[in-house]
């Protein structure tokens, strides 16, 4: 997209909060691409309010509005938290569903082991949660405004690919407002694929010690690996709004070192998960 003001073309624009326009970096403040609508900008002070009596009766009914915006913007975080919430329950139930299809490919377990399948769709639901936690935490380090958001063609795709051979695993995704770099947006999109390779990475000395003392839990640690494997590959597919895209645009040494771990964990526990059905 143009910057409005220089026309320079810009990956991650920024938009006026004022007059709703994008520019880029070096003219994203009002005071730098002569905003329009820059009085809504400037204080009472500045816009000399305060001066005549009519001001002062203004900056009076500002003060008085204050709490209210205050408490309405309370009701507003509480509303997006509720939201956020319900957003990341659905997605959770999805991907949950896409995991439990994955098992039967490959994999022979007993369906009436209800303890197992409890216990793998959890172990699931906690790798897509960490993963898209790990977004949101590292955007919020870094001073930027973070929150999942459930996306309709991807909750739809995923819905349908419970029942297909190929896994489509991505319902929403951390939306983050007021990026300034594409390094920045690297980072955040590396912190999920990265939780997921971290957990795979654990999964596979703690299934090759206890080997020796349940068939059952070693499948289960096997089965989790291999799913935040399968997170892990599929987000760093470099197309569309994947966290792959945003690594390779930003550093293809990044990318190539993560997709080759990924898809090395991927290997290792299919073959695990083969050992031990044979």
């Amino acid at each position: 997209m143009k910057c409005t003001k220089c026309g320079k073309e810009e990956i991650l624009p920024f938009r006026c909060a004022y007059c709703n326009q994008y520019f880029c970096s070096a003219h994203r403040l009002p005071e730098q691409h002569d905003c329009p609508a820059i009085h809504l900008a400037r204080s009472p002070v500045e816009t000399g309010i305060v001066e005549s009596r009519a001001g002062r009766e203004r900056s009076q009914e500002w003060v008085t509005a204050r709490p209210v915006r205050e408490v309405t913007s309370r009701l507003r975080v509480s509303y997006l938290l509720r939201s956020e919430a319900l957003h990341l329950t659905v997605g959770t139930l999805l991907v949950m569903g896409v995991g439990l299809s994955l098992l039967g490919i490959g994999i022979d377990i007993n369906v009436y082991d209800i303890y197992y399948i409890v216990l793998i769709s959890l172990g699931f639901a906690l790798s897509f949660l960490i993963h898209e936690l790990a977004h949101r935490f590292v955007g919020l380090r870094r001073g930027y405004l973070a929150r999942f958001k459930l996306n309709t063609i991807g909750v739809i795709v995923t819905a349908v690919s419970i029942f297909l051979p190929i896994k489509f695993v991505a319902p929403g995704a951390v939306v983050i407002r007021g990026f300034s770099s594409l390094r920045d947006l690297c980072i955040v999109a590396l912190a999920g694929p990265l939780a997921n390779i971290l957990l795979a990475l654990g999964m596979l000395p703690s299934s090759i010690i206890l080997s020796g003392y349940s068939v059952m839990v070693v499948l289960g640690l096997r089965t989790l690996g291999l799913l935040n494997a399968y997170i892990a590959l599929f987000n760093l597919i470099p197309l569309g709004p994947l966290d792959g895209l945003k690594i390779f645009s930003y550093s293809k040494a990044y990318w190539i070192a993560l997709f080759g771990l990924s898809v090395a964990l991927f290997i290792i526990f299919n073959y695990g998960l083969f050992i031990i059905r044979r």
